[in-house]
């Protein structure tokens, strides 16, 4: 489903997606997945790890700092706020 939506606006799907995650553990589940130990899991999460395996999703690691998502979902700092608006592209830094 996503994939249809970046080929409607105009992004080449055929390479596996890049998902930018900030939560180390996330990611080493995703990697390293013990079955056993964690059959609290709902199913939906499966359905990403499988994506993983696949290899259409690929979920790679970005300091705290760096995330852009987090002016979407956080209330931040004024000096935080102004870089990560600037990695978003939004707004050009004047010097």
């Amino acid at each position: 489903m996503i994939k249809k939506l970046m080929y409607d606006f105009g992004i080449n799907t055929k390479e596996s997606i890049t998902v930018f995650e900030d939560n180390q553990s996330c990611i080493h589940l995703l990697n390293k997945w013990k079955h056993s130990r964690l059959k609290h899991i709902d199913a939906k999460y499966n359905f990403v790890r499988e994506l993983c395996a696949n290899g259409q999703l690929q979920v790679v690691y970005i300091p705290t700092e760096n995330q852009v998502a987090d002016i979407l979902t956080k209330g931040l700092s004024g000096e935080c706020f102004v870089k990560l608006r600037s990695l978003l592209g939004v707004c050009m830094i004047q010097s």
